[in-house]
């Protein structure tokens, strides 16, 4: 099955994936997908860890899977073999660097994280962090991610055929591939490409707080980030070029950008006089 189109929210039977990459704004990104999509059916998936939840999806009874409108969360690329209805794919890219200092910090600031013990338990720095290889979601995960191999995310090795393959899923299968450092344009882009009628408005959600700028990290700590993540850096470049073309294309200027800020600055501080009444 490979029906793939940039569907929009009202188009009977259509189906958006959000394909949330760890430590790149998609916890926000959630919160206006669950507004946007309210009273809708909405099925989230968390299939970094033992997969069992993409599993769980893959063996739906087909009139469940035919029934949904948006299909969100962690997971690799491929899920849309499962959807009936033709779907298209939105995701967020980050800085390479930034994703793995904000992976890092988080993790030393979550008890909840399943390598906070080891991390916080042996004391481990930022360097030490990355080469120790706990995880591998900070060696080239976007890349990953994107290029749908399932044994490649839990895989240390370095693979220069998943960037092809990640490049040629972006040009064929997403609508969107937005930007952490670009949120604001990305949001705009997306309510266009998809045909959203209201403004995307947000409150920033899992922020990691108390993390080092990275100006303030070694040069060296830089450059073995960057060379354990060359691939996602190449993925980062090239997707960046194309999404700032998609933006002159689509009309968005600094003007639009600026004014959705200031609606979205109303926004916020709305919902903090509603929760401060509750």
């Amino acid at each position: 099955m490979d029906m793939i189109s940039n569907r929009t929210e009202d188009v009977p039977g259509s189906v958006l994936i959000f394909l949330h990459i760890p430590k790149a704004a998609g916890t926000t990104f959630h919160q206006i997908l669950d507004r946007k999509y309210e009273g809708k059916r909405i099925v989230s998936i968390d299939g970094l860890d033992s997969g069992a939840s993409v599993q769980a999806f893959k063996e739906m009874p087909d009139h469940e899977r035919a029934a949904i409108d948006l299909l969100k969360g962690h997971m690799p690329f491929g899920l849309h073999e499962y959807v009936s209805s033709p779907a298209t794919y939105v995701t967020f890219l980050r800085d390479p660097v930034e994703r793995v200092i904000s992976y890092y910090y988080y993790v030393c600031r979550s008890p909840e994280h399943y390598l906070y013990d080891k991390v916080t338990g042996n004391n481990l720095s930022l360097a030490q962090f990355v080469e120790a290889k706990l995880t591998t979601e900070v060696i080239d995960f976007q890349v990953k991610m994107i290029a749908g191999k399932e044994s490649a995310l839990r895989s240390w090795q370095h693979d220069p055929s998943l960037l092809e393959l990640a490049w040629n899923n972006i040009e064929r299968y997403f609508s969107v591939v937005g930007f952490t450092e670009y949120f604001d344009q990305s949001l705009l882009l997306i309510k266009q490409k998809l045909g959203w009628r209201n403004s995307p408005c947000y409150q920033k959600r899992n922020v990691t707080k108390g993390r080092a700028g990275i100006d303030t990290i070694d040069r060296n700590i830089i450059g073995l980030i960057r060379e354990y993540n060359s691939l996602d850096c190449q993925l980062y470049d090239w997707a960046l070029k194309r999404f700032k073309e998609q933006l002159r294309t689509a009309g968005i200027t600094d003007y639009k950008v600026n004014m959705f800020r200031l609606l979205n600055r109303f926004y916020s501080a709305a919902r903090f006089c509603r929760m401060k009444r509750v």
